[in-house]
């Protein structure tokens, strides 16, 4: 991979629409000549964040994020310069110098780059299996059964895992592909009794889950295998460092652009839900991974979407999960309605047999969601006092998620006490008196301190350049490793394991975050950066001996070893020589 000039780099800042960029991530109104809305980078429900086309920047008024086109990418989506400087060369037409990478190149690509390599490269097995005229028919005919054209499949770059063992497995080792990341993505699996790997996903129709910039975090697959009970309906790809659930949403590398376009975005339940009303024509709907709706995965919508519209499936258990979900909305900020199918009806269903009008029908005079949670805790109750007791119990944790808006929670409060024919003031005992946990929780356990940011970004220019590590070892930079969990973790990479696997678990999301974000792959010169961030962890080692030694002498003095005072001067001199030393020779290798 060559190095970007400078020139080039400036050429793409210039052409590149950066409120489009930055308006695909949040939702962006004009404000004079800036543009400004929700920060992606803090919790906020008043916008701080700005962005300023004439001097191609960005920032927030209230985290004090700040930076290009290029920053805000980096910042969003955990990716390298060198990487978000291709993305945007692509969209407006600039031509980047390219040489194929050497081995050794190759070599030096973060880890976190090749788990999504990998995944790609699964993703398109799999669409090769789904086109392939014979192993392919059986997905096809189920794509064709729910309606699902060749435009929508393309869109999602649906695929289909063979009904065998190793179709995949074959498929990596013909490729020379490692294992290792395969089996940290939960693609492969090692046998429970003897030697070898085999496929995680057999016989599934394959629907991966794809980011906003084009990345494919996982894959949920659904079986064809209908007719087996022991056969879980959904298989899913397993936590890792690049699949979050909790906060990541099915179809929102499709939906996005439909959000402001929609004025809303749709939330169901399933991913061929997704796929289906996309089918319809509902390009604006996206669905939770597999678990009920989080918190995180709500603040994303809030940010890109002017509205949601929860639309779940009809049955006992689609209208409690609504109700979950309700509280989460409201306490958002969320602009939220609730349409309500009928019983035993999915939106897939309910679109394929009455048709796109009707579903629109029913999302254009879909109630708020108070007034849906109102009708499903009062108004289908016998409307006795026990129901009456029941709904002010399941309304208080709803009212509550209101927080400090004291206007909206007075006004939701004489909203239920007017349903409920009760006084507001009764709401309000009710809410006051939410029952306490029945024993207290014990606190947790205090979070390990994160390791010091000096020696994490060694480890990173290490993981972005595996082959430095020899000569980082040269260089002796075990001994200003302040952290016993990074100098364990140092020692067995070098005795062959990666960083991810090397590092201890309670620091195992710092290593996932910071050391491999590929932050350093794209640098000019990794040596040079790597001696320079070795020489700084120096210095801040030998800053942090020197204040020892002169916290040691001074209690000696006021102890009268006068003795020891010397001896803890004659080495405070010696440290100090040394760290001057190393700050008038910065072009020297440090020793």
């Amino acid at each position: 991979m060559a190095l970007i000039p400078d020139e080039v780099v400036s050429e793409i800042r210039d052409r590149i629409d950066i409120v489009a960029v930055i308006g695909e991530h949040i939702q962006l109104k004009k404000s004079g000549v800036n543009w400004k809305g929700l920060c992606p980078f803090h919790q906020e429900k008043t916008p701080s964040f700005h962005v300023n086309p004439p001097r191609h920047t960005f920032y927030c008024f209230g985290c004090q994020k700040k930076g290009d086109v290029f920053a805000f990418l980096m910042e969003i989506g955990g990716k390298s310069f060198g990487e978000v400087v291709r993305e945007l060369a692509g969209r407006v037409g600039v031509v980047i110098p390219e040489r194929p990478m050497s081995p050794e190149e190759q070599a030096r690509r973060s880890e976190r780059s090749r788990l999504f390599d990998v995944n790609a490269l699964a993703a398109a097995y799999y669409r090769g299996v789904l086109g392939d005229g014979r192993q392919g028919a059986a997905g096809r005919a189920y794509l064709e059964g729910r309606g699902i054209g060749a435009e929508v499949a393309a869109a999602f770059q649906l695929g289909l895992a063979p009904d065998g063992w190793d179709g995949l497995l074959r498929h990596f080792e013909q490729r020379r592909i490692p294992l290792e990341p395969a089996l940290l993505l939960g693609l492969v699996a090692r046998r429970s009794s003897g030697s070898g790997h085999y496929d995680k996903f057999r016989n599934r129709l394959m629907c991966p889950v794809i980011l906003p910039a084009g990345e494919i975090a996982g894959f949920s697959g659904r079986t064809l295998a209908n007719d087996d009970p022991e056969t879980p309906k959904y298989l899913n790809s397993p936590e890792n460092p690049i699949y979050k659930k909790s906060q990541l949403l099915f179809g929102l590398h499709a939906a996005r652009p439909s959000f402001a376009k929609r004025g809303r975005a749709i939330l169901v339940e399933g991913n061929f839900d997704v796929i289906a009303l996309h089918q319809a024509g509902f390009t604006e709907t996206v669905a939770p991974l597999g678990t009920a709706l989080t918190a995180e995965q709500v603040e994303s919508l809030r940010r890109l979407a002017p509205s949601v519209v929860l639309c779940l499936d009809g049955d006992k258990a689609g209208r409690a999960a609504a109700l979950r979900a309700i509280p989460i909305l409201v306490a958002a900020g969320v602009d939220a309605r609730v349409v309500a199918l009928p019983d035993k009806e999915d939106p897939d269903s309910f679109v394929r047999s009455r048709g796109a009008a009707a579903l629109e029908d029913r999302v254009a005079h879909a109630p708020s969601a108070i007034d849906h949670f109102l009708e499903e805790i009062w108004y289908r109750s016998d409307r006795s006092a026990e129901a009456r007791a029941a709904a002010l119990r399941e309304a208080a944790p709803l009212i509550a998620a209101l927080g400090a808006d004291s206007i909206k929670r007075d006004i939701v409060i004489q909203q239920f006490a007017r349903a409920l024919d009760v006084e507001s003031r009764v709401v309000r005992m009710a809410l006051a008196a939410r029952p306490a946990p029945a024993a207290p929780t014990p606190a947790p356990a205090p979070a390990a301190p994160p390791p010091p940011s000096a020696e994490l970004k060694v480890f990173a220019i290490l993981a972005d350049h595996p082959d430095l590590v020899a000569e980082a070892d040269q260089l002796g930079i075990r001994s200003p490793l302040t952290d016993a969990r990074l100098r364990d973790m140092y020692s067995r990479r070098l005795s062959g394991q990666s960083f991810l696997d090397a590092a201890p678990q309670d620091i195992s999301d710092h290593v996932a975050r910071e050391v491999l974000s590929g932050a350093y792959a794209a640098v000019p010169n990794p040596r040079r950066t790597l001696m320079d961030a070795v020489r700084m962890l120096r210095s801040e080692h030998m800053e942090q001996e020197l204040a020892r030694l002169h916290r040691a002498a001074k209690d000696a003095n006021r102890r009268g070893d006068t003795t020891l005072e010397r001896e803890l001067t004659r080495k405070y001199v010696e440290t100090r020589k040394h760290a001057e030393e190393l700050k008038r020779r910065p072009e020297e290798e440090p020793r």
